[in-house]
């Protein structure tokens, strides 16, 4: 049979659905990650384990900031996806955004980090006020939810520095007296240097950077190599003031200063946009971000200490979550249902496919906090099979149960409608479970008996490499 004849009858009515046919082959992005891991060993950090979902990068000078010890940074990354297009078809954009927080903060809590910030992208060709709005709104959402600082694009901190510096040449260029003239410049300095003291760690440099930038742009404000030099300190000033709060909210010995300066300027600083005409469809639009979190080096969740017998807590998703929108159109495209109406739902299908991914920072923060947490994993691409055994050392394995928790009604549509067999649902989908947890026996007792966080138990970690059902 040809290569042709086969594709048509794999998508034929009958045919059964997998994600590849869909235009998603997990097994080639498994063995370009191999193939990565093999021409770069080191890449994403220092742990043989625990690295599915975030890359680590060791802190040496956290020691300078606090007596804690060596600390790492934690980061993750993502996109919009292909829900982006189920966006663009219902019109609700006011969740789009969480599930771009949830993405990347979701991934590297499982490390046991806390976020810190957030930093995110936005293209369109023809930039839509109303509708970046609502979508600016979930990003805003998502970070208050995840307990982590929302930056974005330089553009009006940039914009805000070059004022500041064309407010001095102004004032220059009108006195004439050298006396008053070099008064000006000393207390321009040092409003400068006090506007930004607390927001910079190092802050005796400040005179030494502002007077550089107005010693070099005492000419000409368009000179091209000046603007590159201030562009050059507005990074380095900037990525300071980012630090710098995140640490004062982690331990409030670090600083006594008040933040309130800070908070203006990340609010000024917020959304990252880029206009590129002809390029995104009428309407359309583009979303990516990043989140940078910090974890004690004593405090790593990487999993190297689970053992058989060790307990699979799960806790419950909002539905389809972020992954498997590739699959979930070609079953919508074959099932002929519009996405305002769901068999049996109490909401249309475009609300239930929509529904934000939960955002589990807070709630698996705090059941680390409580002990025995070893492993934990994001269940998203790849599903349950591929995410939970990334977690596990060579030679372990888990057996799940599958009557442990009430798998949601929407996906049992998904896998009727596109008639997709139950491996392939479990290797796309998270099944109704967003975050599993592998804990000791004590602790999965503490979790399920305290109740304060919704949780099934769903397994437990046996001998033998894999993922079983039963």
């Amino acid at each position: 049979m040809s290569k042709e004849n086969s594709s048509k009858s794999c998508d034929g009515a009958g045919g059964r659905l997998t994600y590849k046919d869909a235009g998603v082959d997990i097994d080639a992005g498994s063995e370009l990650i191999r193939r990565i891991a093999k021409m770069a060993p080191g890449i994403g950090g220092l742990f043989p384990l625990g690295m599915l979902f975030a890359g680590f990068f060791l802190l040496h000078f956290l020691l300078s900031f606090s007596h804690t010890g060596d600390s790492y940074l934690v980061a993750g990354t993502d996109g919009g996806g292909t829900k982006l297009k189920l966006a663009f078809e219902t019109g609700i954009h006011e969740t789009i955004g969480i599930d771009l927080v949830a993405m990347s903060v979701n991934d590297i809590v499982t490390s046991g980090a806390k976020p810190l910030f957030f930093l995110d992208y936005y293209a369109t060709s023809r930039l839509d006020v109303d509708l970046a709005e609502k979508v600016i709104k979930g990003i805003v959402g998502g970070c208050q939810q995840s307990d982590c600082t929302l930056l974005g694009g330089e553009v009006v901190f940039f914009f805000l520095y070059i004022l500041l510096v064309n407010v001095y040449h102004s004032v220059h260029r009108v006195v004439l007296d050298l006396k008053v003239d070099v008064v000006i410049t000393i207390a321009f300095i040092f409003a400068m240097t006090r506007l930004l003291q607390p927001c910079y760690p190092v802050w005796w440099q400040l005179p030494m950077m502002v007077l550089q930038d107005l010693v070099l742009n005492y000419h000409s404000m368009g000179n091209r190599p000046t603007q590159c030099m201030m562009w050059s300190n507005l990074l380095t000033l900037k990525v300071a003031v980012v630090f710098y709060s995140s640490l004062s909210t982690l331990d409030h010995d670090f600083t006594k200063t008040d933040n309130s300066l800070l908070t203006t300027m990340v609010l000024l600083n917020s959304f990252q946009t880029e206009e590129m005409p002809n390029f995104y469809a009428e309407g359309e639009y583009d979303l990516s971000g990043f989140a940078v979190g910090i974890v004690k080096k004593d405090s790593v969740i990487d999993g190297k200490n689970i053992v058989a017998g060790d307990v699979l807590i799960g806790l419950p998703s909002s539905g389809v979550h972020s992954n498997g929108f590739s699959l979930v159109r070609r079953v919508l495209a074959r099932s002929g249902l519009s996405l305002n109406e769901l068999p049996g739902g109490s909401v249309s299908l475009g609300e239930a496919l929509m529904a934000p991914t939960v955002i589990y920072v807070k709630q698996v923060l705090d059941l680390i906090i409580k002990g025995g947490v070893k492993g934990i994993a994001h269940i998203t691409g790849g599903g349950f099979t591929d995410n939970i055994s990334g977690v596990f050392p060579k030679g372990l394995g888990a057996s799940i149960y599958k009557e442990s928790w009430e798998v949601p009604s929407l996906f049992k549509w998904i896998q009727e409608a596109g008639r997709i067999e139950d491996v392939e649902m479990s290797r796309t989908f998270n099944m109704g479970i967003g975050m599993v947890l592998v804990v000791t026996e004590e602790a999965s007792r503490k979790i399920l008996e305290e109740g304060q966080h919704k949780a099934y138990r769903i397994g437990e970690v046996v001998c033998g490499e894999g993922v079983r059902y039963c």
